[in-house]
């Protein structure tokens, strides 16, 4: 803002925060870009390449998480299915043979989908 209003020099901005003054044109264009889109009723604006960064990180993370919710998932459904047809058989409920059962329970467990 200062060197919009002309106060100091964009020489003297430079230095007094360590910057190139390639850089502070690159955000001065990119700050008065984004005004001119504001005051037009453009309430959007680009992401900044950190905040791009963040949220390819957090969607890598959120991929992991998932493959992980599937595999439990996967893992608790087939034991689950033994667990019962092993307790059904016990207790004398079930006189086919287990992969019979283990089928009719997939198409019954996929028509509820």
């Amino acid at each position: 803002m200062e060197a919009l209003r002309a106060e100091t020099s964009v020489a003297e901005l430079c230095r007094k925060y360590s910057i190139q003054e390639p850089q502070f044109y690159k955000w001065n264009k990119e700050f008065l870009e984004a005004g001119k889109k504001r005051l037009s009723g453009d309430t959007t604006r680009e992401a900044t390449s950190d905040e791009v960064t963040e949220l390819r990180k957090e969607n890598q993370r959120l991929k992991e998480m998932v493959a992980d919710l599937v595999l439990r998932y996967d893992i608790v459904k087939k034991n689950v299915r033994i667990s019962v047809y092993r307790i059904l058989k016990e207790r004398g409920l079930i006189t086919a043979p287990a992969h019979i059962f283990i089928t009719a329970a997939d198409e019954f467990s996929k028509r509820q989908l």
